[in-house]
């Protein structure tokens, strides 16, 4: 319910949006103060345009009744570090918010929490920002016993990450191969080999076990179990252009929405920790060809009271509390999950195994003169078929254009302005402009198919 923006202004647009949909934001000013981050970055500037800078975002957004709190930073050298040379600054920027808007708290994006409190930072700032690196997530119940009287919010927690479609069984920390010795919450590997193999290193594990520091799982249950923790800003929402892992990545992965807006599994995580309406959400995908008879985990997220399982219509048993897990044995057919609030069914998830590719399927939908048209590849009986990567060209006729086609793939360097690209696990996303228009799409040996826009 609540968005940080990372780590700038934000647009007047995402905070009117913000007022109309209900989220709480936290509005951040900068990335950097004096000692930057890159050769030619804010800090050249810091001197002359930090307090008008600050004031002027303070000044535009402050009537919006989203904003609940202001971030002075992210990650500063001077705070992460310890550096007393930051402590009048921080000072200054406390007292800048308060004069400008009294009525707000202020906060800023710890990085390394602990010489942060130890030089002395956190009685400066209203609220205390956790951004998790240096091991300041193991340390709320300490730090609250040494501060009681501080409130504590994670600014930047938990850091995973998630590629759609893709599974391994064997846990990976992201910093632990340059250092063996990385602060971390263990992960139990799900089996004793991989399970899964073919997939391209740079992608990441959908079930929860590609981490930085700890799972989601185990941050929120942190989070939640604690009471005078204010809640937990994850990175990322949704995936984002940059800051990636070297080429040929252009992203880092780290959303639970994928570049084309396709959630994946960990979407579904926080939905059966966040909402009340009855769901159950099942993964990974039932369509594995040549692994009949390995042992696949299933795992199930719900918020209701206890999942049942059904493999080709055989119970393989309930599963209640945290902890939804399944070792089955794959054989092609239909997984059921079942979901039960007392004995009433209320939700259920079911994953096909599909066969080849047979056919496209568009479905969408327009907002004003923007669409988002989505292409699913489907089986001869209309089942979607998760590892189809086919090349699709999208046409658009009619008073109408094609602005560009995404497929969440983070590997994919495509021109967007391109009118083909190819599926990645299935899916791509077309985005088009205008009404009263045709989208086709084609792909080889399938036939085309087309919507009509309104």
């Amino acid at each position: 319910n609540a968005i940080r923006t990372a780590h700038n202004p934000a647009a007047p647009a995402l905070l009117d949006l913000c007022d109309e949909m209900g989220f709480m934001v936290i509005e951040e000013a900068f990335d950097e103060w004096r000692d930057g981050k890159t050769p030619f970055g804010y800090q050249l500037d810091w001197d002359l345009w930090w307090e008008r800078d600050l004031v002027d975002m303070i000044h535009r957004d402050r009537n919006h009744p989203c904003i609940v709190l202001w971030s002075v930073g992210n990650e500063i050298k001077e705070v992460r570090q310890g550096r007393p040379e930051g402590l009048p600054i921080m000072k200054a920027l406390r007292e800048v918010c308060h004069r400008e808007d009294p009525t707000r708290l202020m906060t800023c994006g710890c990085c390394n929490s602990r010489e942060t409190l130890k030089a002395g930072y956190g009685p400066l700032m209203d609220v205390f920002g956790y951004n998790g690196g240096g091991g300041g997530c193991f340390d709320y119940e300490k730090d609250h016993a040494k501060y009681p009287q501080m409130p504590m919010l994670a600014t930047e927690h938990p850091h995973t990450l998630q590629t759609r479609g893709v599974y391994r069984t064997r846990t990976w920390y992201r910093d632990l191969a340059r250092n063996p010795n990385v602060e971390r919450m263990e992960i139990p590997h799900l089996t004793a080999a991989e399970v899964f193999t073919g997939f391209d290193e740079h992608y990441q594990s959908s079930y929860g076990n590609a981490v930085v520091r700890m799972s989601i799982s185990d941050s929120w249950r942190r989070t939640k179990s604690l009471p005078y923790f204010c809640g937990e800003f994850r990175w990322t929402g949704f995936d984002y252009l940059g800051e990636c892992y070297g080429w040929p990545a252009k992203s880092w992965n780290f959303g639970i929405i994928d570049l084309a807006g396709f959630p994946k599994d960990a979407y579904y995580f926080y939905q059966s920790q966040w909402t009340t309406a009855p769901m159950v959400h099942v993964l990974p995908h039932w369509t594995w060809p040549g692994m009949e008879g390995k042992t696949i985990p299933v795992i199930a997220y719900s918020n209701c009271d206890r999942v049942e399982l059904f493999l080709n219509d055989q119970s393989l048993g309930c599963r209640a509390g945290d902890e939804r897990r399944w070792d089955v044995p794959y054989q092609p057919g239909t997984l059921r999950a079942v979901a039960y609030r007392g004995e009433k069914v209320v939700a259920t998830c079911v994953h096909e195994t599909a066969g080849a590719p047979a056919a496209l399927r568009l479905s969408g939908e327009q907002d004003g003169d923007i669409a988002h048209v989505t292409v699913d590849v489907v089986d001869a009986q209309g089942r979607f078929v998760p590892h189809a990567n086919p090349d699709i060209t999208v046409e658009v006729t009619g008073p109408a254009r094609l602005l560009g086609l995404e497929n969440g793939d983070p590997l994919d360097t495509t021109n967007y302005k391109l009118n083909h690209r190819r599926a990645f696990h299935g899916k791509l996303l077309a985005i088009v402009q205008g009404r009263d228009a045709t989208i086709t799409a084609r792909a080889a040996g399938l036939p085309a198919v087309s919507t009509r826009l309104g």
